[in-house]
Protein backbone atom coordinates (compact mmCIF):
# COMPACT_ATOMS: atom_id res chain seq x y z
CA UNK A 1 0.00 0.00 0.00
CA UNK A 2 2.74 2.56 0.55
CA UNK A 3 3.74 1.95 -3.53
CA UNK A 4 0.26 3.70 -3.74
CA UNK A 5 -0.22 6.17 -1.41
CA UNK A 6 3.40 7.35 -0.01
CA UNK A 7 2.24 8.88 3.65
CA UNK A 8 5.62 11.01 3.95
CA UNK A 9 4.55 12.96 0.82
CA UNK A 10 0.94 12.55 0.69
CA UNK A 11 2.11 11.83 -3.34
CA UNK A 12 0.84 9.41 -5.52
CA UNK A 13 2.46 7.23 -7.30
CA UNK A 14 3.49 7.95 -10.76
CA UNK A 15 3.80 5.78 -14.05
CA UNK A 16 7.49 5.34 -13.91
CA UNK A 17 7.28 4.15 -10.10
CA UNK A 18 4.53 1.63 -11.55
CA UNK A 19 6.61 0.19 -14.41
CA UNK A 20 9.78 -0.09 -12.03
CA UNK A 21 7.93 -2.02 -9.23
CA UNK A 22 5.07 -3.48 -10.69
CA UNK A 23 6.60 -4.27 -14.02
CA UNK A 24 3.39 -2.67 -15.51
CA UNK A 25 1.18 0.46 -15.52
CA UNK A 26 -1.99 0.93 -14.31
CA UNK A 27 -2.75 1.90 -18.36
CA UNK A 28 -1.70 -1.89 -19.34
CA UNK A 29 -3.65 -3.35 -16.77
CA UNK A 30 -6.81 -1.52 -17.68
CA UNK A 31 -6.32 -2.79 -21.59
CA UNK A 32 -6.18 -6.45 -19.90
CA UNK A 33 -9.56 -5.90 -18.50
CA UNK A 34 -10.95 -4.23 -21.12
CA UNK A 35 -9.23 -7.59 -23.03
CA UNK A 36 -11.32 -9.83 -20.99
CA UNK A 37 -14.80 -7.60 -20.91
CA UNK A 38 -14.22 -7.61 -24.40
CA UNK A 39 -14.74 -3.71 -24.51
CA UNK A 40 -15.13 -1.97 -28.44
CA UNK A 41 -11.13 -1.77 -29.54
CA UNK A 42 -11.72 2.02 -29.55
CA UNK A 43 -11.94 2.11 -25.88
CA UNK A 44 -8.99 -0.44 -25.37
CA UNK A 45 -6.86 1.70 -27.46
CA UNK A 46 -8.23 4.98 -24.95
CA UNK A 47 -7.28 2.98 -21.92
CA UNK A 48 -3.84 1.83 -22.94
CA UNK A 49 -2.96 4.92 -24.78
CA UNK A 50 -3.92 7.83 -21.94
CA UNK A 51 -0.85 8.49 -20.54
CA UNK A 52 1.10 8.22 -24.60
CA UNK A 53 -1.46 9.62 -26.31
CA UNK A 54 1.27 9.78 -29.65
CA UNK A 55 0.82 6.35 -29.68
CA UNK A 56 -2.46 6.98 -31.57
CA UNK A 57 -2.67 10.26 -32.32
CA UNK A 58 -6.08 10.25 -34.85
CA UNK A 59 -7.63 8.46 -32.10
CA UNK A 60 -10.50 10.96 -30.42
CA UNK A 61 -11.22 8.45 -27.87
CA UNK A 62 -7.63 8.47 -26.79
CA UNK A 63 -7.22 12.21 -26.99
CA UNK A 64 -10.83 12.90 -24.20
CA UNK A 65 -9.13 10.61 -22.02
CA UNK A 66 -5.69 12.12 -22.42
CA UNK A 67 -6.96 15.26 -21.72
CA UNK A 68 -9.64 14.30 -19.02
CA UNK A 69 -6.92 12.83 -17.03
CA UNK A 70 -4.86 15.23 -16.88
CA UNK A 71 -7.69 17.66 -15.44
CA UNK A 72 -8.49 15.19 -13.32
CA UNK A 73 -4.90 15.44 -11.37
CA UNK A 74 -5.42 19.49 -11.96
CA UNK A 75 -8.71 19.31 -10.19
CA UNK A 76 -7.87 17.28 -7.02
CA UNK A 77 -6.10 19.61 -4.62
CA UNK A 78 -4.25 16.43 -2.75
CA UNK A 79 -2.56 15.10 -5.97
CA UNK A 80 0.99 16.38 -6.41
CA UNK A 81 0.71 18.00 -9.89
CA UNK A 82 4.28 17.00 -10.66
CA UNK A 83 2.81 13.58 -11.46
CA UNK A 84 0.21 14.91 -13.80
CA UNK A 85 0.47 13.31 -17.58
CA UNK A 86 2.53 15.47 -19.54
CA UNK A 87 0.47 17.16 -22.29
CA UNK A 88 1.88 17.60 -25.71
CA UNK A 89 -0.42 20.71 -27.24
CA UNK A 90 0.63 18.86 -30.56
CA UNK A 91 -1.97 15.79 -30.21
CA UNK A 92 -4.71 18.74 -30.57
CA UNK A 93 -3.82 19.38 -34.26
CA UNK A 94 -4.54 15.96 -34.92
CA UNK A 95 -8.34 16.29 -34.32
CA UNK A 96 -9.66 19.68 -35.81
CA UNK A 97 -13.52 18.83 -34.27
CA UNK A 98 -12.37 17.93 -31.01
CA UNK A 99 -10.01 20.65 -30.68
CA UNK A 100 -12.65 23.10 -30.86
CA UNK A 101 -14.85 21.45 -28.94
CA UNK A 102 -11.99 21.18 -26.04
CA UNK A 103 -11.26 24.72 -26.45
CA UNK A 104 -14.69 26.25 -26.04
CA UNK A 105 -15.15 23.58 -23.06
CA UNK A 106 -12.03 25.17 -21.63
CA UNK A 107 -13.02 28.56 -21.98
CA UNK A 108 -15.93 27.92 -19.29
Amino acid sequence: MEFILNSDTNSSAGIDDEEELLGTTHAEVGRVFADHWKLQKTLKEAIACHHKPMLKPDSEHVLMIHISDIISHHALESVDKNLSPDFNPEILKKSDSLQKRCINSLMI
